[in-house]
């Protein structure tokens, strides 16, 4: 029995280790997505700032 219980002791250390790296893991996923989000949002306005006021506002490239 000694030799199951060092086994399942192992098991539970390595689960104990995964569930850390998972929760890591995740912690940077949701950073990453705050960044994303954020970068969508100042993509988003300047796309707004870049847009024409009206088709004919602006001038050719050669004037």
């Amino acid at each position: 029995m000694d030799d199951q219980a060092a086994r399942i002791t192992d098991l539970e250390i390595r689960y104990t280790h995964q569930q850390d790296v998972l929760n890591t893991l995740s912690d940077i996923v949701r950073d990453q997505q705050v960044v994303i989000d954020r970068l969508k949002r100042k993509v988003e306005h300047l796309e707004l700032q870049a847009e024409p006021e009206s088709p004919g506002a602006e001038k050719p490239p050669h004037y």
